[in-house]
């Protein structure tokens, strides 16, 4: 029975009253002035007058008595029931727990140190995206602003993507919605990962001597700040994925 509850004092509340009733009106019918007004209706009459006033009350209301004895024995089953329903019902909360925590201590080993990654390079990705979209020059000058960046966006990349192979002992516990978003996230940053090599490859006194008609890298680079953005959004989308797959197995992600 569960403490400081007041369904389950409730009962046990009930019985003290009823008690205490009986003891009061027990001692109110020893006054000679109560016992009158009480039992008057008997004692006026020669018949009954030496009678008892609680055997008369009792005669007299036998139905009634009966009517709310039986709705007490009911109450009191129907109150027993559904503690007994309760109990059992946690008690196949807590087998079901027991069960899921070798799943449960398998997922949060990998889970954890993966969402501090995935939160931390997608808060890296967006910086790095807020700052390439306020650049505006010609693409050699990009090529040269951009080095810090693209190697920034190519390591990290590289780590989201080793992070994503550690998966494979839990990707059974995965479900349709988490599989798909790291699917996602493994298409669109594999894909900054190709564009961040390309884009590093480079050489700025190369396209500087033919001019813009590097199309391919030019390319790369336009689409760069977009490509970015799709992977940060990629890994936001994992990462709510994820903390509702902790939820699941009763894991404390944090916040």
């Amino acid at each position: 029975m569960r403490k400081n509850d007041p369904e389950q004092q409730f009962p046990w509340t009930a019985i003290a009253g009823a008690i205490f009733t009986a003891i009061i009106a027990t001692v109110l019918l020893n006054y000679h002035e109560t016992h009158e007004l009480v039992c008057g209706r008997w004692t006026s009459k020669p018949e009954t007058a030496d009678q008892s006033c609680i055997r008369n009350y009792i005669y007299d209301f036998q139905t009634l008595i009966t009517g709310v004895l039986a709705v007490a024995a009911a109450y009191f089953t129907v109150r027993q029931m559904q503690e007994t329903d309760r109990l059992a019902e946690q008690r196949h909360r807590d087998q079901i727990q027991l069960q899921m925590r070798p799943d449960k201590l398998k997922l949060e080993r990998r889970l954890i140190p993966a969402l501090r990654l995935y939160r931390g390079s997608s808060e890296q990705l967006k910086d790095i995206y807020e700052r390439l979209i306020k650049k505006n020059s010609s693409l050699a000058a990009k090529l040269n602003d951009y080095r810090r960046e693209v190697h920034i966006c190519f390591e990290t990349a590289n780590m989201v993507l080793h992070d994503a192979t550690e998966w494979e002992n839990v990707i059974d516990l995965f479900d349709a919605n988490v599989a798909t978003k790291m699917t996602a996230v493994q298409d669109q940053v594999g894909t900054l990962y190709n564009s961040a090599k390309a884009i590093r490859d480079c050489n700025p006194s190369e396209i500087i001597r033919r001019g813009n008609a590097m199309a391919d890298k030019e390319f790369e680079i336009t689409v760069y700040p977009a490509t970015i953005c799709a992977s940060y959004q990629a890994l936001d989308e994992l990462i709510d994925g994820l903390k509702k797959l902790g939820e699941t197995y009763s894991i404390e992600i944090g916040s």
